[in-house]
This record gives C-alpha cells, structure tokens and sequence, in this order.
C-alpha cells in the first residue's frame, strides 16, 4: 500500500512540474527582457522547460533595447483600474511614442504621459535617454471574464522632424528612397484587479497629501474627456461668476469642482515654464463643449 502511495505521490509530483514547465512556455513566449539580469532568468527558465518537457522553445529570447517599464502603483477610480509605469526611453537620440492595448474586443482603455510620479504636466512622448509615468485607466468591465489582463505597450520611434535641406528637395529625395519602417518593441504586463485595493475619490483631494491628489488629478486627466481653454479665464472673475466651484490649491496646479448643477464638471489649470494652461474635464464631452462656451462668454 506504501509503495502506490509514493507512485501517486510521485505522478503528482511529475505533473505538477509538467504544469509549471508548460505556465513557463508561456511567460517565456510573452516576455521581453531589458536587462542581463533577465536574460540570464531566461536561459535558466528555458533550461528547466528543456529537462522537464523534453522540447525547446522555437521562439528566440526577445530583446526591448528600446524602452523598459516598471511598476509604480494600482488603485480604482471612475469604475477603473488605475496603473501608473514609468517608462524609460533607452535611446540616446530618438522620440518614442507609446500606444497600449489589452487585445479584449469593444473595450476602450486609455493613458497620459505625465512628467514623473509628482506632476500633472503632460507629455505627448518621451525624449531620448528620458523617463517619464505612463497613467493607464482599464474599465472594470475588462475584468468580467477573468481577474487578470494582458497589457501590451508598444513604443515607436518618432520620426525626426529637423529640415535638413529645403522642403520642397523632401518629395524628390523620398521619391527615390526606398523607405525602412521607424522600428518598434512591445512590451508585456499582466494586470490583477485585486491587486487595485485603494479607492481614489476626486471628492476628497482637498483632505489629501500632495502625492495623492497628484494621483487624483493624474487619473482624472486620464479617464475623463478634457478640453483645452485657449484664453485662460481671470479667476477672481471666474470665482464671481461660478461660484458653485469649489477650488483647490496645490504648488504648480489647481482645481476647481464643480457642485450642484455643475456637478461632474472640472476646471484645471497647471503652470509651468511661466506658461498657464487650462483645461475643461468631464465625463461627457458635450458637455464640455457647453461649458467652454459658457466660460468664454462670461469670462472673457
């Protein structure tokens, strides 16, 4: 009875390496490795699939030596899962842009680039040899199927907008060129929703510290429609003519919520480099239209 025990005990011990070979198989599949550390991870895990499954993985180990990305922090806002990465840029003389993706049809996820962990100023791209804090904002309802997601970032190089020559030699000369797409690297993050355990509440930013009202106003950015304001308004005339918002005062930003009927409506204004910039945020960008209109009439 004792030696079927240590038979099962053993066929059990077998699958379960089997099943943990084949959860390598594809990790190994996904993953992009930025750093000699994570190669040599790589080979080990390889080594381990070799001996336990007998086959070798067909897929080479894949190289970013674009971009790299790193965990910062999770939480819920708006109905969303909340992530912020930082992002390096590697290259010492390219723009990147970065796009991002979870691959789950009709589901609309979106992201800001920010400065850095502290600051609502955005960005449109990273420079080159720079690192900066992507803020990405996944609807609860890509976690109905499952707890956990794939997240794609993709990085591509930006073409360089310096003139070299006159504008009108460009057409002639690319007539004759045969043109090589800029070069891209994705990137791989798996995503838990129970691992999204602190709630944010754009309600509360004024009982807040500095870090988590950046984090407040960094995922309001990113989830909500935001319509620029080409004049910035005069705030005491704005403060005298709506005055059912409420504002909050921070170093380099403010914001003003709205109450009542203006309730869900958001004016935020950030200053940097001697330059303000305001923006009108909602849920809905009608709406933000109608009061941008609004603002210009009777703060103009």
């Amino acid at each position: 009875m004792e030696e079927v025990d240590e038979k099962i005990e053993e066929a059990i011990r077998v699958m379960e390496a089997q099943i943990k070979a084949k959860r390598a198989i594809l990790e190994e599949s996904l993953r992009v490795v930025t750093d000699p550390k994570q190669m040599e991870n790589c080979r080990k895990r390889r080594q381990y699939i070799k001996e336990t499954l007998n086959c070798e993985l067909s897929i080479p180990i894949t190289e970013n030596q674009i971009f790299s990305i790193d965990f910062i922090d999770s939480s819920r806002f708006e109905r969303h899962v909340i992530t912020r990465f930082e992002v390096k840029n590697r290259l010492e003389t390219d723009i990147l842009s970065i796009q991002a993706s979870i691959g789950i049809p009709n589901t609309l996820i979106r992201w800001t680039l920010f400065e850095n962990s502290h600051s609502p100023n955005i960005l449109q791209s990273i420079r080159p040899n720079s690192t900066v804090v992507v803020c990405l904002a996944i609807p609860f309802s890509a976690f109905l199927a499952s707890d956990t997601v794939n997240l794609i970032f993709t990085g591509n190089l930006v073409p360089s907008k310096r003139l070299l020559l006159h504008p009108t030699a460009y057409p002639v000369i690319g007539a004759n060129l045969r043109v090589e797409p800029y070069p891209e690297a994705d990137f791989s993050v798996r995503i838990d929703f129970s691992e999204a355990i602190e709630e944010l509440d754009v309600k509360s930013i004024e009982f807040v510290d500095e870090s988590k009202s950046t984090r407040i106003i960094q995922s309001l950015l990113t989830v909500l429609h935001r319509f620029p304001v080409p004049i910035v308004p005069d705030f005491a005339t704005f403060r005298r003519e709506f005055p059912h918002f409420s504002a909050n005062d921070f170093d380099t930003w403010r914001l003003f919520v709205g109450a009542d009927n203006f309730d869900g409506l958001f004016l935020f204004t950030e200053s940097s480099d001697d330059v303000t910039r305001c923006h009108v945020i909602s849920e809905n960008s009608s709406i933000c239209e109608m009061f941008l209109r609004l603002l210009n009439e009777k703060c103009q």
